[in-house]
């Protein structure tokens, strides 16, 4: 056989046709084997969907199992990431926005750090100039599990003293217990769910999966197969919206009508009045991969009436092999609409966020969850302490040094301020109703 002749002895003409076939039967096997392993997706697949309706649309077993062991392996976790914007708003920013974080179960530690343009200062008519400067600025926040704390350092000269603010999350009836305080988007870009907002750390546990998150407070509307695929549509709840409903817009109309042109705060409470009017839901839709863990490789958000919010496309993907997860080192947003007025962006235009993982671990930094502003003069919003319940705020302000009966102190001024305001009110009534009795009299 040709195989024991010496290699030596064969000739050009016998090796190089033998060479070609064994290279053209390899080619042909994997071209059989790859195009085997897609049938193979697509029927597994094609399977999960219609197990998916036998069953009411509920999740498959198969891939819920899947992404409860991405919540265990998500457990504990540090990132750097950046944001750079792109289109509409982009000429706000003169550098990429950076990221920093450590999560561990339920607690976290965020630094935000931001290079933009603003304005010199307000003009008298409350616009504002068209001198611009770079401002440069750095952002904290921490959660221990039970308070949100959320700081800014000293930084001139638009912030003079550290500034704290500390918020009880179990405090839902505080003004700010739906407002978006904490802000680390890399995680929402990769499909994975982190608490922005107060309310939704009070059952907070940790990291996990987006699609998971969603289906704590809805079901899968339809699952299908696409290409290979799993795509997964639901309607889920809109906290934006629930915040703008929460909104008591005679209160925001005193709080800026100094600050802003009346034609500019017309403006606002319009819009504002409009968003308390619509439903607070969004559709959602997600394309899951298999061959990545079923991690979302794909989303698309719409108002109820079915137009495009924004699309989300994560690309150049990595595994990792401990705890073993797949992770986008890239993931590009594109707002379709503002997410302020849910309303189209003028001249056809949108807004495109990218954003880029740096570093990630997944051993513990042994971090200190919650931030220490010690130094004299920093000023602190306090609604933690059991004296911020009594005002109308939720909240108290002082100056650090203080005490526990500087608390108490700041409480009865606040109290005494509102007191003295109802007495003031009640005299000017009485005035009122003394003054309309007379004319009655006299005529």
């Amino acid at each position: 056989m040709i195989e024991q002749w010496p290699k030596e002895r064969l000739s050009d003409d016998v090796l190089k046709p033998q060479a070609r076939e064994g290279l053209a039967f390899r080619r042909e096997r994997r071209r059989a084997l790859a195009k085997l392993a897609l049938v193979y997706v697509i029927l597994y697949t094609n399977s999960l969907a219609s197990a998916a309706e036998e069953s009411g649309n509920s999740l498959p077993q198969e891939v819920r199992k899947e992404l409860d062991a991405q919540r265990d392996m998500l457990n504990r976790m540090s990132i750097e990431a950046t944001e750079t914007v792109e289109g509409i708003g982009a000429t706000e920013f003169v550098a990429p926005t950076s990221y920093e974080a450590t999560v561990e179960g339920a607690q976290f530690f965020v630094r935000i750090k931001s290079e933009s343009l603003i304005a010199q200062k307000p003009t008298h008519l409350g616009l504002f100039s068209q001198h611009k400067h770079v401002l440069k600025l750095t952002h904290e926040a921490s959660f221990d599990g039970t308070v949100l704390y959320c700081g800014t350092p000293k930084q001139l000269p638009t912030y003079n003293v550290p500034i704290l603010e500390k918020y009880l999350v179990q405090d839902t009836n505080a003004p700010e217990s739906l407002e978006e305080l904490v802000n680390l988007p890399y995680f929402d870009a990769a499909g994975i769910f982190f608490p922005q907002r107060p309310a939704a750390m009070v059952n907070f546990v940790g990291l996990e999966p987006l699609l998971l998150h969603y289906l704590k407070d809805s079901k899968a509307e339809s699952i299908s197969n696409e290409d290979g695929k799993l795509r997964v549509e639901s309607e889920v709840p809109d906290d934006y919206l629930a915040q703008v409903r929460r909104m008591d817009l005679e209160q925001y109309e005193r709080k800026f009508k100094r600050i802003w042109p009346e034609a500019v705060l017309n403006e606002q409470i319009a819009m504002y009045r409009r968003l308390q009017g619509l439903p607070p839901k969004r559709k959602v839709s997600v394309l899951l991969d298999p061959e990545k863990g079923y991690a979302v490789i794909q989303r698309e958000e719409r108002t109820p009436n079915g137009d495009r919010l924004l699309r989300v496309a994560p690309s150049q993907w990595e595994y990792y092999k401990d705890p073993g997860i797949w992770l986008p080192k890239r993931s590009v947003v594109t707002y379709e609409r503002s997410p302020i007025s849910l309303e189209p962006f003028g001249s056809n235009g949108v807004k495109t966020v990218i954003h880029e993982l740096k570093m990630v671990k997944f051993d513990s930094a042994k971090t200190v969850f919650g931030l220490l502003y010690t130094n004299p003069g920093t000023a602190v919003v306090d609604r933690t302490v059991p004296e911020a319940r009594t005002q109308p705020d939720h909240k108290l302000a002082y100056r650090i040094p203080a005490s526990e009966s500087d608390l108490r102190r700041a409480a009865g001024s606040n109290r005494n301020r509102f007191l003295l305001v109802i007495v003031i009110f009640n005299c000017v009534l009485l005035a009122v109703f003394a003054l309309s009795a007379r004319r009655k009299h006299v005529a």
